[in-house]
């Protein structure tokens, strides 16, 4: 395809938690385009999204292959991490069947027709969140909003900091129940061209309002001919929640969030109870294979403290089935270049140490690794792990001794 084009418009709607809808989580809102065009899921339903003048727009410039204003204010994100690292998001989502193409017309707008491709990833469930994962978006995580209450302000008032975007989070079925309920029939009535439905979080387990959606298709029967993708921690995701869904969708695909081992994982995503979660991982794992219905794989978030364990961690989940290559890993969830938590601010002395592994394990997260340090910033990322420690009981400096010299 051309150089400019990316399926996700074509056969996924979306919305990150707390935000508006989109075709990716990757996808940028500009704020000063007209506001009509980015209702949020409280106020528009779906499927609706899907074939208004948003995704049309998206998709008749991506048609002609031209990079325009309005395409650059929304895909930009993948466009400059490409020029930086050599890779984005966009690169693995080329696939264009010629029954995909069929089900739009060249100026974008949407025909519908019978062909199952579209993915729905929907975030409407609430923030809810076991876990205080060190690098996660507040408004991703109940958790993390919790910790934002006992942290110092400062940390949200960095631009793109560890706390940034505080902002609350709805459960759409607590606040409209009716508007939910119009949401369900909305996935109902166009079940027929549903390939997939992703929930990421928060942690889905908790996020008790989606399995309404997973049971009203099972009861539908179309469940059969839909894929489920998850991403979970795994702390409280086990086989009794999964089992019935397992058994009754097409493909159960889950994403493992996973930044270290042990202890390492613990601090990074704490409170994570490191031997309960390897219960569920494996139970889950041996259903899944058992059944043929399914895969569990890792997605790691490498940032500045987990990046020296970070081909240990994939030599591990190596050997455990639990990524397929030590090659060419495409390092997908990626921390913010901005953030004070980005690889990039490790001391020079200590990416020597680690390049040569991370460079055959992912060329562009080395490239990642490699770009302009900033002393200031690595700094402020030590003195925010000792402020969530204070606040927590833990000590990065035993988890993470090789750090300590460095400290001023």
């Amino acid at each position: 395809m051309n150089s400019v084009f990316c399926n996700r418009p074509f056969n996924e709607v979306m919305n990150n938690i707390g935000k508006k809808y989109g075709p990716c989580c990757w996808f940028d809102r500009d704020k000063s385009l007209d506001p009509a065009l980015y209702p949020a899921p409280h106020e528009t339903l779906p499927i609706d999204m899907f074939g208004g003048e948003l995704f049309n727009g998206l998709r008749k410039d991506m048609l002609l292959g031209e990079k325009t204003e309005f395409l650059k204010s929304h895909c930009g994100k993948c466009w400059d991490r490409e020029e930086k690292t050599g890779f984005s998001p966009r690169l693995i989502f080329q696939d264009f069947p010629l029954e995909l193409r069929e089900m739009f017309n060249d100026d974008g707008t949407y025909k519908n027709g019978n062909y199952r491709h579209l993915k729905l990833g929907l975030n409407i469930f609430g923030n809810y969140c076991n876990l205080e994962c060190h690098e996660c978006v507040p408004t991703n995580s109940s958790g993390r909003m919790a910790v934002a209450e006992k942290l110092d302000n400062k940390w949200s008032e960095i631009a793109d900091g560890p706390l940034r975007d505080i902002k609350p989070s709805q459960d759409i079925k607590k606040v409209n129940s009716e508007w939910f309920n119009k949401i369900i029939e909305n996935i109902l009535d166009h079940a027929h061209v549903i390939e997939q439905l992703s929930f990421c979080g928060g942690e889905p387990a908790l996020m008790r309002s989606h399995f309404e959606i997973l049971d009203a298709l099972v009861l539908s029967g179309h469940s059969q001919h839909i894929k489920l993708n998850y991403t979970s921690n795994m702390t409280i995701m086990n086989l009794s929640v999964l089992k019935k869904y397992i058994d009754h969708f097409k493909f159960v695909y889950i994403q493992w969030s996973v930044d270290g081992l042990k202890v390492e994982n613990s601090w990074l995503r704490y409170p994570t109870d490191w031997d309960k979660m390897m219960v569920n991982v494996h139970e889950v794992k041996k259903y899944l294979e058992k059944k043929s219905k399914g895969r569990l794989r890792a997605t790691m978030t490498p940032s500045l403290f987990g990046i020296m364990g970070f081909a240990k961690l994939c030599r591990w989940l190596y050997l455990g089935g639990f990524i397929p290559s030590m090659i060419d890993i495409d390092v997908v969830n990626n921390i913010d270049f901005r953030s004070i938590l980005h690889q990039r601010h490790l001391p020079n002395e200590l990416k020597e140490q680690i390049s040569g592994k991370i460079e055959k394990l992912s060329p562009t997260l080395h490239k990642a690794l490699w770009m302009d340090r900033d002393e200031e910033k690595f700094q402020l990322a030590l003195e925010y792990a000792t402020d969530l420690d204070n606040s927590r009981g833990t000590n990065w400096k035993e988890v993470f001794p090789e750090l300590v010299p460095y400290l001023k």
